[in-house]
């Protein structure tokens, strides 16, 4: 094992003397075919979910199509079947492009990855809340607008877990690329073995070396659902609050009003606060619009009761940010609630007023 590695480490890792080998080549053919098909199956993906047939059924006949076929078939059609073709032989530049099995092998992994990332994509989107599509048109969003700002980022956020196994199985059918002589990692570990006859070694190194990238690529995906899926997620939710709580225990105890520390960090977030703010605008001028007299948002920062455009807006708020909210009487009246307004009335002392006696 030690003789294996002293000699063959820098072409498992990444040269052997000439060409770019190893490790540094599996990572080329992942990181390429995934860039690219990842940027092209967008497009796909929206076409795939299209209304129209003649744009919907070409897409889905290329999915069916790269979704259906082994890999290896896939690339061996690339590398030695178009090349055959004379009409390609007679191209400069197909000849030039299909001769060299690097641009043969990306094509083939470009194509495979990209049918398989339109599916997850336009899945994402067929699952989509309607709400969420509504309530953007009401904001004024259509056509490429509505995709870029609203439903590609949700989209992207919802799919990152589905993706992040594409990627991986992406990594593992790397592999096959030895087929057209490209020198990755398993490459490298059949010449090892053809030199030296080391086979349990020179395949064990091949498998630790696709297991360290495998963790490496779960730890990221992982990190990168922590950051922009869960926005707080559960557990930091829930530690949120029990901060929230002994922060403002503590407060009261030196004579501090209450303090919200999710408004505080939901208002760190500028950008989503003035597209709420926005939306609320938004939302009440389509009333007017319909001719309906009011509108009731909910769960959105503060309670609030205010006119926008002559439209009576009405929000319930977020309870758990604010500690406000509505509260409708019997007799149809609604009334802001505070319980900060609350708390502070009833500390307050009663103050009897004297009474003057009468005497008879």
């Amino acid at each position: 094992m030690i003789e294996l590695l002293q000699e063959y480490w820098k072409p498992f890792l990444y040269t052997d003397g000439v060409n770019i080998t190893g490790l540094a080549m599996t990572m080329w053919l992942l990181s390429a075919s995934i860039a690219i098909g990842f940027c092209v199956s967008i497009p796909l993906s929206i076409a795939r979910v299209s209304k129209n047939r003649w744009v919907r059924w070409p897409v889905q006949f290329y999915t069916y199509l790269f979704r259906g076929t082994p890999l290896y078939i896939q690339l061996l059609i690339c590398y030695t079947g178009i090349y055959s073709i004379a009409a390609v032989r007679e191209q400069p530049m197909l000849d030039a492009f299909f001769r060299d099995a690097m641009n043969c092998t990306i094509l083939a992994f470009t194509l495979n990855t990209c049918a398989y990332t339109t599916e997850i994509f336009a899945g994402a989107i067929r699952s989509m809340a309607h709400g969420e599509v509504e309530a953007a048109k009401a904001y004024g969003l259509t056509g490429w607008k509505l995709y870029a700002y609203v439903i590609m980022p949700s989209v992207l956020r919802r799919s990152l877990p589905y993706y992040s196994n594409e990627v991986i199985l992406m990594l593992h059918s790397t592999t096959v690329a030895f087929t057209a002589t490209v020198p990755d990692i398993l490459k490298v570990a059949r010449d090892a073995n053809s030199a030296t006859f080391m086979t349990f070694q020179s395949f064990g190194i091949a498998a630790v070396m696709y297991l360290t990238v495998t963790f490496i690529l779960v730890g990221l995906f992982r990190l990168a659902e922590r950051r922009w899926l869960a926005f707080l997620g559960d557990s930091a939710y829930e530690f949120t609050l029990t901060l929230n709580r002994w922060l403002n225990h503590w407060r009261a105890k030196y004579g501090y009003g209450y303090w919200s520390l999710s408004a505080y960090l939901k208002h760190k977030v500028k950008s989503a606060v003035n597209f709420i703010s926005d939306f609320e605008e938004a939302i009440a001028h389509e009333c007017v619009k319909r001719g309906l007299d009011g509108v009731v948002c909910g769960h959105i920062h503060h309670a609030e009761i205010r006119q926008v455009g002559g439209v009576e807006y009405l929000n319930c708020g977020d309870w758990v940010e604010s500690c406000t909210a509505l509260i409708e009487h019997l007799d149809g009246t609604i009334e802001l609630f505070r319980l900060a307004d609350a708390h502070l009335k009833a500390s307050q002392p009663v103050v009897q007023e004297p009474v003057s006696e009468t005497v008879a």
